[in-house]
């Protein structure tokens, strides 16, 4: 009977809010912006990639979708291939999210392959973020790399990847991100300037 009364409480601790209000730090206002824009309509996004396809990596397209964590605390997000009219399973997982120990806007990725990375995620200007991690594959090897956020739009946004090499950061990859439902309502015949960019309250 002790036990289950030691569980219950145990429960219930789990469930109280902590309402210190007088101590909390409430994410920047930048970053929640940042997780509303990405999560806007069904929260996913598309990038053409044939500027980077080849026989070894055939997709033709890379899908990300976006959701809310608990509370929207948090947005987590999974990335597959496209390759036709076919997705693959998922590539990556990712979580963005507001450390309140250390003040710092977070991005946590898990690769397929067993791959991991975590960085923090910084505001540059209005429209520009930038996400600098260390990656840790399963075979022991480490690898730093970047990743700018450049908003173009409300349906638009492109991403550019650096890795540091020689004591210094070098280009990568540009993709340009495109929201998948106004794509969708084009092809009902609205305009995707029609749709406003959907924001939680």
């Amino acid at each position: 009977m002790l036990k289950c009364w030691t569980i219950l409480i145990a429960g219930l601790s789990l469930s109280l809010p902590w309402t210190n209000d007088a101590a909390t730090v409430k994410p920047p206002e930048w970053f929640r912006a940042h997780l509303e824009y990405m999560t806007a309509g069904d929260g996913t996004w598309v990038a053409d990639n044939s500027a980077y396809k080849n026989p070894n990596e055939p997709a033709d397209a890379y899908e990300i979708t976006f959701v809310w964590g608990a509370g929207k605390q948090s947005v987590q997000g999974s990335m597959r291939a496209v390759t036709g009219d076919k997705r693959s399973d998922l590539i990556w997982d990712f979580r963005a999210f507001w450390n309140p120990g250390t003040k710092k806007a977070m991005l946590q990725q898990w690769s397929s392959w067993g791959s991991y990375g975590e960085g923090e995620t910084t505001s540059e200007n209005a429209t520009k973020l930038r996400t600098e991690q260390l990656f840790l594959g399963p075979d022991g090897s480490s690898l730093q790399s970047a990743h700018d956020w450049i908003i173009d739009g409300p349906f638009q946004h492109t991403t550019k990847t650096f890795s540091f090499e020689d004591g210094a950061w070098k280009a990568r990859r540009s993709y340009i991100w495109k929201r998948a439902d106004p794509e969708k309502s084009t092809k009902t015949g609205e305009s995707p300037s029609d749709k406003p960019v959907k924001k939680d309250r």
